[in-house]
């Protein structure tokens, strides 16, 4: 019996020693728009139903699109148990994790287009797009893993098509054979050649495709109209070979604001479990 009992202690040991487990998400929180507030959708409606999906899903690290730096500040005053990452020249992408969990060893940020260290739209995309990255490891752990939180433009298929080419091309220069997140709105959908040349790559994933359970039920994309049921999914996260996803899904959040129900984004938030092997 006491050998037994001995066993079971090394084995949960061990487990916690090689395997890191990791709650992520990607949310598009949707940009400060006056015709939104006129229709009963401001900001500060949406604020407080954000903050309480994010702490409920108890998220260990987020990457946000669209968030405004006024926006990111509001977060990170309610979300007071995270800091978050938005360098001064970027101000759409910021990046939230847990405080007391993780420690920073690297960071920085480039620009999705043929100038990624200058300021500059690429390949005809309507809006300067750029890609957030942190170099992370638990505190008093020697995981090491980096995460790049993005957001495609909208309007040009040619700027998505070289956005994957990039990223492609960009993360393995960066995370130096660690393991990697790629999350983001990517405006995208599966069937694109954007997405069906990360496919091809051998090297990147969709958490979506290899999760031990999935929650899929509605697109990603949501009309802002909580009854409507959504074919389009744009919200991905993508990951290197070295990590295992056990659970994947599109949280389909709901609110009462005293009158109606609503949504608190036009998108809805992506929920990944991984383990970092």
């Amino acid at each position: 019996m006491i050998i037994k009992k001995i066993l079971v202690v090394l084995v949960v040991y061990f487990n916690c020693l090689y395997a890191e487990e990791l709650r992520l998400g990607s949310w598009n929180v949707r940009a400060v728009e006056t015709t939104d507030s006129l229709a009963g959708n401001a900001w500060s409606k949406r604020l407080p139903q954000i903050v309480n999906s994010i702490l409920f899903s108890d998220f260990d690290i987020i990457g946000l699109q669209e968030a405004d730096s006024a926006q990111t500040a509001g977060l990170g005053q309610a979300l007071n148990n995270y800091h978050y990452f938005l360098p001064n020249q970027e101000k759409i992408n910021p990046i939230f994790f847990k405080r007391d969990v993780f420690d920073v060893l690297d960071s920085g940020f480039f620009w999705l287009s043929q100038t990624e260290d200058i300021k500059s739209r690429g390949w005809n995309a309507r809006s300067f797009r750029t890609c957030v990255w942190l170099k992370l490891v638990r505190k008093g752990s020697e995981k090491v893993f980096f995460v790049f939180n993005t957001h495609w433009d909208r309007k040009s298929v040619e700027a998505r098509q070289q956005s994957a080419l990039q990223m492609l091309k960009k993360i393995p220069s960066i995370s130096e054979n660690y393991p990697w997140f790629y999350f983001g709105d990517l405006n995208a959908q599966r069937q694109d050649e954007s997405l069906k040349s990360i496919e091809k790559s051998g090297y990147a994933f969709f958490a979506s495709d290899s999760a031990k359970y999935l929650y899929n039920p509605n697109g990603s994309y949501n009309y802002y109209d909580y009854q409507k049921k959504s074919k389009y999914t744009f919200d991905y996260l993508i990951y290197n070979g070295s990590i295992s996803i056990l659970r994947y899904g599109i949280l389909n959040l709901t609110y009462w604001d005293g009158e109606v129900m609503r949504v608190p984004s036009d998108h809805h938030p992506i929920f990944v479990h991984a383990n970092l092997e």
